[in-house]
């Protein structure tokens, strides 16, 4: 399809830790987590992260930033101009649009960093508002923290302390649960089980099924705290006959195929693609291109998920129609020796989106 040659993505290692295998690291004082977090907290291959001290950069806070780091010349931007939320259980958090925010942990992950890389992604419910992950930083002290643009031409509430991030934990040597599919044989052996799967390499296709939403502009301040009805938050379009999406709308679509993953299987949607087109083409591949510009991002799918995944694209850099069919967003499989302690779906965790139709904020 692409002339295209792989590049790394993954900066961090291949090996991977599981909810048992997060568990006896812990166990045996490997990783340390303060505070402690609750049993919840702990998914299927990830550690829900609750939401810490937070600075929010309006357009204005954002303007006045810049002003002060070109005048004085700072390494890095000030963060006088920022509205800072101490961490305190239940404050309500204003994330306007257009926004930039810094969001420290709540529960700090401590560990040798030549044992571990991490890893880090919003919470689905989080993406699906149009929030965008910008990067992962560590600041004096090694306080973990991630920045974030608010997308949604809403205003987003969040509240201290509620969950906000996932955590992965990528072992560099010895003691791993599994690792993240490379082999394009082995890639294609693990989806048989999905139906209608297509592979590129060892990555898993996506395309844009038969749902597009686009979040309303006049909603006000969405509460992540209250329940909306889908036509309160959304406007609706059918695939079938295109969606038009303009460079900074928030969008939410429905995924094809539908995945029902074993115990053992997880998918990574990816932020970026793992192929860069080979040097010396004098035209771009116009299918890369689109590609390149609307990589779409669902975050994490959980062993033992079964539905369609919502993706809300990323990197949208032009106007573009989307239409059912594209071909949209790639997924890198990761694959457990052993299953998971508690899939996606277990009674004791808080499973809202199994066999998701795929849309909507809490479909």
């Amino acid at each position: 399809m692409f002339h295209l040659s792989p590049i790394v993505v993954f900066p961090h290692s291949n090996l991977l830790l599981h909810d048992a295998g997060l568990e006896e690291m812990i166990k045996r004082g490997k990783i340390k987590i303060v505070p402690k977090p609750g049993d919840v907290q702990r998914q299927p291959a990830s550690l829900d992260i609750r939401i810490g001290m937070t600075r929010v950069y309006d357009a204005e806070a954002q303007a006045q930033t810049a002003r002060h780091w070109n005048k004085h010349h700072l390494a890095k931007p000030s963060v006088h101009f920022a509205k800072i939320f101490p961490d305190e259980k239940d404050i309500p958090i204003d994330i306007p649009p257009k926004s930039f925010t810094e969001l420290f942990f709540h529960e700090q992950p401590y560990f040798e960093s030549s044992r571990f890389d991490l890893g880090v992604d919003l919470r689905s419910s989080r993406g699906r508002l149009g929030l965008s992950l910008a990067s992962q930083e560590t600041e004096k002290g090694n306080r973990q923290y991630v920045s974030f643009w608010n997308m949604n031409p809403n205003t987003i509430r969040l509240y201290g302390q509620d969950p906000f991030t996932q955590l992965f934990f990528y072992p560099k040597r010895g003691y791993a649960n599994g690792h993240i599919v490379q082999d394009p044989d082995e890639a294609k052996e693990l989806v048989q089980g999905i139906a209608d799967a297509q592979m590129y390499g060892a990555y898993i296709m996506f395309f844009v099924g038969d749902h597009v939403r686009k979040f309303r502009e006049d909603i006000g301040i969405i509460d992540t705290r209250e329940k909306y009805a889908d036509e309160v938050l959304y406007r609706q379009f059918s695939a079938e006959e295109g969606c038009p999406v303009f460079a900074e709308d928030a969008v939410i679509m429905q995924l094809h195929p539908r995945v029902k993953l074993p115990p053992n299987l997880g998918i990574r949607i990816l932020h970026c693609l793992p192929y860069a087109q080979i040097s010396g083409l004098t035209k771009p591949s116009p299918e890369y291109f689109f590609l390149e510009s609307h990589v779409a991002n669902a975050g994490w799918v959980d062993p033992g998920y079964e539905g369609f995944v919502t993706a809300h694209p990323i990197r949208r850099k032009f106007p573009a129609v989307y239409t059912k069919g594209d071909f949209i967003a790639l997924g890198a499989l990761y694959h457990y020796d052993t299953p998971v302690k508690r899939p996606y779906g277990s009674s004791t965790l808080n499973s809202h989106y199994q066999k998701s139709d795929g849309v909507g904020a809490r479909s």
